[in-house]
């Protein structure tokens, strides 16, 4: 099992700024897409596929009292697909223009 945050972000009413917020998420993976998952870092970009499934359980608080019948519903994405994506690199602003060919074959326009 695995965690995933999303985040939107929207101007706000009176336009004086963003309004950010991030939603976390349970991933579960098994097999090859766990052993694949185990290796993402913190702050890994990713792309997933998935079902939403609903499962609900009772706290063992509860359990062992006559009124406790309260259940807690949490949902989860069961992995079908996981892929990590690459981010861009960060350009060095004092580093020289690469050199592009002008003309022939290799002219990118």
């Amino acid at each position: 099992m695995l965690s995933l945050a999303t985040t939107a972000s929207w101007k706000g009413k009176n336009g004086d700024g963003y309004i950010r917020r991030t939603e976390w998420h349970k991933l579960v993976a098994w097999g090859n897409l766990s052993t694949f998952a185990a290796t993402l870092k913190k702050g890994a970009h990713v792309s997933v596929e998935g079902e939403l499934r609903y499962r609900e359980f009772v706290p063992k608080e509860q359990k062992k009292q006559k009124n406790g019948d309260h259940k807690i519903r949490i949902a989860e994405i069961h992995l079908s697909k996981i892929a990590k994506l690459d981010r861009a690199e960060k350009h060095d602003p004092n580093a020289p223009p690469p050199d592009l060919p002008t003309s022939g074959a290799e002219a990118p326009f």
